[in-house]
């Protein structure tokens, strides 16, 4: 008995020493108490010792030899021992290379019972297999584990697990389920499925904080709750109620959306319809602001149209009171003098492109206002290319040669923007307006501001009739994909665009291709009114029949190479060929017949030789003094005809008038010399005529003063007098500003009379009240002044009175002079010198208007704003928004079909996402589904943004060498843009959050969204500019969308994983900042037992700053809310680790988990830098449209690199020869000396 107890009492202590380091301290104070009692039994003698040959006894007591081997049913430990092998003298055999082996001998001495250790469960029989054997004893001491989903509060007892608790193997007394208690009283508790403690578990893996389940015998407490049902506790599971749905985890049921389907048990919600609704009543709104506009655009043109028939009318009413001699020929109703009038001269103008050639040289000669010039010669001769030298428009071919001279004065094409109109051989228009609003734009953009509205819209009516397109003023213009209006009537929009600008130079290129003859007679007809007001119109015509030609008063003939032939009076043109010995063969349209003669066709008589080229010295020696010679007033009179621009008052019968104004007296009820509206419907009743409502209506809007109401006498007769063109209003005479004065001063500078000979010259003719004695007070006297001059002289000239004054008419045209004392740029000197005449000295009007002119000019890329001074004061840059803005506005409207394919695209783009990412998606769902969605959208906003500024970019660039302010423009177009930046988004994320429902609320991925269509739009935009061809447009915008929205997104590649160069590459993708957001605005709006999971997510992903984070260790340092990890502590004390391990973390030191804490600022943050991303491509793209607004092509680089590879060949060449002929001289040495 001793012996037995000594054993026993010393297997009691080496077993608790062997389980110290796995049970806990009470598990421990239990097992010894149980070792107790069982050597009380045996001192007792209850338990009975140790039998001699342990085969042969069933079972043996604690601490005598035992079987190994249950499967022999002898030697057996009892209940609550194991059979095993003393450890350590095993363990000092193996280390001296002895291992036992027990088979051999067919008995086990070394096999005790030992007692199980809490948390084993030994039956009777148990065993652990030898130390030497090829059986792994950590599998043999699992076996004797209690078994999970069981509890055993000894090893010979074993329970089930209760609800509410888990039980993993080994377990000796249940866990509750509860991970909010779990984290916070046993953070170091390893968790049964991962090898991690249950704090790591949670604040590092994202183990939820609820949602599971323990309804019995469950061995961990992850299990989620299933879908369909909601736990809101671990023992608690109830099936989702109908009109809820409930995804796995969930610890209460989620409402189901507005009009989805939620069956009891739903996982999910079906498919809402709310989405399709909502996208039904965005078309609906959009279809009524679409015809809400095309019904005011209606009613406007029904207005214009009743306007026009009721003055049609009218015209016909006038037709009594006109003289029966006079033609019918309708006036001009605003089209009055043009001003300034421009004389081009030029000399010696030439072209050489890059490549040596030349294609234009020694052109020399004028071309004056008032007359039209035809510019005419055979394929090759330079024609456009003159039109271009002489516009400024040929530095990009070449280099120009020559200088050009307006009214006497040399200058450059820019400086006299605004006042210049091209009509080029293309028919650039806007294809989306009518042919009425082509032209009220044009004029509205480049008339002078001071014009208004009401003389802008009667300039237009002015052009309409000129060009006959009344019947077809309210069709669309169209293209060739829409049919609008036909080719000729487009040719005369193109021609309407600079007539309404009324400027006093027309170049055209070729303006009667695509008409017919007759409709080009009557547009030339037109013409030819509209240059005797003043305007200089150039044109380039290409065989032109007679009749047509005869409409030329100046014509210039250009051999090929682009040398001058001929250049005079059209009427002179057949004379000198002839002159020259060509003769016009019977029934030839001399056009053809002089097109025959500079193509060489024709021969020469007494020239059997006669080249082309010939011509042009011929021009030189022989006709420019022939055609000088010929060219009288009377020639000049006689081609002028009959062509007027405006009737006078003499047109009118002076007994016609009597009679009107006898009926105005005998209406006029009061007496006061006023009617209204009424007394004129009888006036013009009493005078014969049958006036409708609409008749009286127009005049009286026409003429009744606006404060009065009431029409006056004299108002009436000017109105009769001038055909039925408004009276012009009285002058309101006050001191404009230093900069209207300037602008004044050089219009009517720039002719060609001197300023100081027009003042000496009307000296004589002051006006009452005005004194020629001291400076001028009054700069408004000074216009009054100029005009006057120039209006006489003008008369002078046009009927030939100066010339045939003879010597004296000659000698005061000298004295006249030509302006050489003011430049058409702001004059930096403070007087004008005398002239060769002696005429006095004279301060300059700068000086006498104390003009002053800021002396700090901007330098670098401000100059690029620079405005330049113009001659015509235009709208100003918030005038042509405004305008612009109406008329961009008209053409999104006009472009809804176009629009509805776009929705229709968005569509089906949200509804293939919506049914791919479906309504089940959980938290590690939101990064890839949003990348997917974001870049979907970015692709299809930017292709469509392509057109804003890409559509009409040939457009642009006319009206911008027009004068149009390029910020206005810009402004315009980026303002209608926001249209779609606002409801592409709105159909999209409509339909998608209907099929998806995510978290996310649909205000926050709205506003997202948004965000992205901006920046993406942006992109187009801008690439639509600097990308010339619209098809590789298309392709770079799909391309730049792709790379820096899916490829650089920080999704995957994954953003925490990126080197430090890449994670900044991806912060020019507007995904990696749109991604963030939706990721944390979804992530906010979780429950709170969700955030370890959220935060385990946005640390994987590196967002929120939590790229730098690592995983803590069970010594945890805290900074704010980022987790330093500091160094594994290394223990070699077992107990000193238990006394480590604290099992309740303090709060203080638990990680922060609420999203809204640790990503505090963060969304705001990525919203704003979207929006400045964006907001730097659109201004690089305003810069784009400053700098190279007809894009960027690589064809400069191509051709120095050509031209690089081209050198360096020549170089090697001659290296080469060199090289043979060194080796011929040395070989013809070596022979020699031999």
């Amino acid at each position: 008995m001793n012996t037995c107890s000594v054993m026993l009492r010393a297997a009691l202590w080496l077993w608790l020493a062997f389980s110290c380091s796995v049970v806990a301290q009470p598990a421990l104070d239990e097992l010894a108490r149980d070792l107790i009692q069982q050597q009380e039994q045996i001192d007792q003698g209850t338990l009975r010792t140790c039998p001699a040959n342990y085969n042969q006894a069933d079972v043996v007591g604690p601490g005598c030899l035992c079987n190994p081997v249950p499967a022999l049913g002898m030697g057996l430990c009892p209940a609550g021992y194991v059979c095993a092998e003393p450890w350590a003298a095993r363990l000092l055999q193996a280390a001296q290379n002895q291992p036992a082996d027990p088979k051999s001998s067919g008995e086990f001495p070394d096999f005790k019972c030992h007692p199980c250790t809490y948390g084993q469960l030994c039956p009777k029989g148990s065993s652990l297999p030898a130390l030497a054997s090829n059986v792994n004893v950590d599998t043999g001491l699992s076996k004797l584990d209690c078994p999970a989903g069981s509890f055993c509060p000894s090893p010979r007892e074993v329970y089930p697990c209760p609800a509410g608790f888990y039980c993993p193997a080994g377990t000796v007394e249940p866990l509750t389920c509860n991970m909010t208690v779990l984290v916070k009283a046993y953070p170091d508790t390893v968790m049964p499925v991962k090898p991690t403690t249950i704090y790591q578990s949670v604040y590092m893996r994202g183990s939820i904080l609820g949602g599971n389940q323990c309804v019995g015998n469950a061995t961990t407490p992850q299990t989620p709750c299933p879908s369909g049902f909601y736990c809101p506790t671990p023992t608690e599971v109830y099936i989702c109620p109908g009109g809820y749905f409930c995804k796995q985890g969930s610890i209460e049921p989620t409402k189901c959306p507005a009009m989805a389907s939620c069956p009891e048990g739903s996982e999910k919600a079906t498919l809402s319809w709310f989405g399709f609704i909502c996208l039904a009543v965005i078309l609906a709104a959009l279809w009524l602001a679409y015809w809400l506009m095309v019904t005011i655009i209606l009613v406007n043109q029904r207005r214009i149209g009743r306007t026009q028939a009721a003055r049609e009318r009218l015209w016909k009413l006038l037709n009594p009171l006109l003289a029966s001699n006079h033609t019918k020929t309708k006036s001009f109703r605003a089209f009055r003098a043009i001003r300034p009038k421009i004389t081009f001269e030029f000399s010696n103008m030439g072209l050489t492109l890059r490549g040596g050639k030349n294609i234009l040289s020694g052109v020399t000669g004028s071309f004056h206002h008032s007359r039209i010039a035809a510019i005419m010669g055979p394929s090759g001769a330079g024609k456009s290319t003159f039109l271009n030298v002489i516009m400024g428009k040929a530095s990009e071919m070449g280099k120009v040669h020559g200088t050009i001279k307006a009214n006497g004065r040399e200058i450059k094409p820019d400086d006299l923007q605004g006042i210049v109109g091209l009509v080029p051989q293309e028919d650039i228009v806007h294809e989306d307006l009518t042919v009425r609003e082509n032209l009220v734009y044009s004029a509205r953009l480049r008339l002078s501001k001071s014009k208004s509205l009401k003389d802008q819209m009667l300039i237009v009516e002015d052009v309409i009739n000129v060009l006959q397109l009344r019947h077809v003023q309210h069709q669309v213009v169209g293209n060739a994909e829409k049919r609008g209006v036909s080719g000729g009537q487009r040719k005369r929009v193109n021609i309407g665009w600079e007539l309404v600008a009324k400027p006093s130079v027309l170049f055209m290129d070729e303006p009667t291709s695509g008409l017919d003859a007759t409709a080009a007679s009557d547009i030339l007809q037109g013409l030819k009114r509209m240059a005797s007001l003043g305007m200089n119109i150039i044109t380039v015509i290409h065989q032109p029949r007679y009749s047509i030609f005869s409409l030329f008063d100046d014509v210039m003939l250009l051999c090929k190479g682009g040398m001058l032939a001929y250049l005079g009076p059209s009427q002179l043109a057949l004379n000198y060929l002839e002159e020259l010995g060509f003769s016009l063969p019977r029934n030839e349209n001399p056009a053809d017949f002089a097109l025959d003669v500079l193509s060489g066709i024709i021969p020469r008589e007494g020239h059997n030789s006669f080249q082309p080229e010939e011509l042009v010295p011929l021009w030189k020696t022989f006709g420019e003094r022939w055609v000088a010679a010929k060219d009288t007033p009377a020639l000049r009179k006689m081609m002028q005809g009959d062509v007027t621009a405006e009737r006078g008052p003499e047109a009118i019968d002076s007994e016609q008038i009597l009679i009107l104004e006898e009926s105005i007296d005998d209406n006029d009820a009061d007496g006061d010399g006023f009617i209204n509206e009424s007394e004129l419907e009888k006036v013009l009743t009493d005078l014969g005529v049958e006036p409708t409502k609409d008749d009286v209506k127009t005049i009286y809007d026409e003429l009744a003063h606006q404060d009065t109401g009431l029409i006056s006498k004299d108002r009436i007769l000017q109105y009769v007098r001038h055909g039925g063109r408004p009276p012009a209003e009285e002058p309101h005479i006050q001191r404009p500003g230093a900069r209207r004065l300037d602008s004044l001063y050089r219009v009517y500078s720039i002719e060609q009379y001197t300023l100081g000979n027009a003042l000496s010259e009307l000296a004589s003719h002051m006006p009452e009240g005005m004194t020629a004695e001291g400076p001028m007070e009054n700069p408004q006297t000074l216009k009054e002044m100029a005009i006057a001059s120039m209006d006489r002289i003008d008369s002078q000239r046009e009927s030939g009175a100066l010339e045939n004054q003879g010597s004296d008419a000659s000698d005061a045209m000298n004295d006249l002079g030509t302006v050489e004392s003011i430049d058409l740029k702001t004059s930096s000197e403070g007087e004008i010198q005398p002239d060769t005449n002696g005429n006095s000295k004279l301060k300059s009007v700068e000086s006498q208007l104390h003009i002053s002119h800021p002396s700090n000019e901007p330098q670098g890329i401000l100059k690029l704003f620079k405005r330049k001074t113009k001659l015509r004061d235009t709208p100003g840059t918030f005038t042509q928004f405004f305008i612009l803005v109406m008329r961009e506005g008209t053409k999104w409207t006009r472009s809804w079909l176009a629009k509805f394919m776009d929705i229709i695209l968005l569509v089906l783009a949200a509804v293939t996402c919506g049914a791919i990412h479906g309504t089940g998606g959980g938290p590690n769902d939101v990064r890839g589904n949003s990348a997917l969605v974001l870049l979907t959208v970015g692709i299809l906003s930017c292709t469509t943004s392509l057109a804003t500024f890409g559509k009409d970019k040939i457009v642009f660039w006319r009206e911008k060498d027009s004068g149009l302010r390029v910020l206005p423009y810009f402004l315009s177009n980026s303002f209608i843009n926001l249209i779609d930046i606002s409801i592409q988004p709105l159909i999209f994320f409509a339909i998608y959050t209907s099929m998806t429902l995510p978290s996310i609320t649909f205000g926050m991925y709205y506003l997202i969204g948004v965000l992205v269509v901006w920046w993406t739009t942006s992109a187009g935009t801008l690439i639509s500019v600097i990308v010339a061809r619209q098809s590789n447009a298309l392709v770079a915008a799909v391309a730049f969308v792709l790379i820096t929205g899916g490829f650089i997104n920080g999704v995957s590649p994954n953003y925490k994983e990126l080197g430090a160069t890449t994670k900044a590459l991806t912060a020019l993708s507007y995904n990696r900042w749109a991604i963030e957001a939706v990721t944390i605005a979804t992530y906010q709006n979780y429950p709170e037992y969700m955030w370890p999971l959220t935060k385990a997510l946005m640390n994987v992903a590196g967002y929120c700053g939590l790229d730098d984070s690592g995983i803590p260790s069970i010594n945890k340092n805290l900074k704010g809310d980022v987790i330093i990890a500091s160094e594994a502590p290394t223990w070699d004390d077992p107990w000193q680790q238990a006394a480590t391990v604290t099992p309740n973390m303090p709060e203080t030191e638990l990680v922060q988990l609420d999203i809204n804490v640790y990503c505090s600022g963060y969304l705001e943050r990525n919203l704003i830098i979207i929006f400045c991303e964006g907001l730097i491509l659109r201004l690089l793209t305003l810069l784009a449209l400053y700098v190279c607004p007809k894009g960027m092509t690589l064809e400069p680089v191509a051709v120095g690199l050509g031209r690089a590879f081209t050198s360096i060949k020549r170089r090697m060449i001659l290296r080469k020869k060199k090289a043979v002929r060194r080796r011929t001289m040395t070989a013809g040495a070596l022979s020699h000396n031999v």
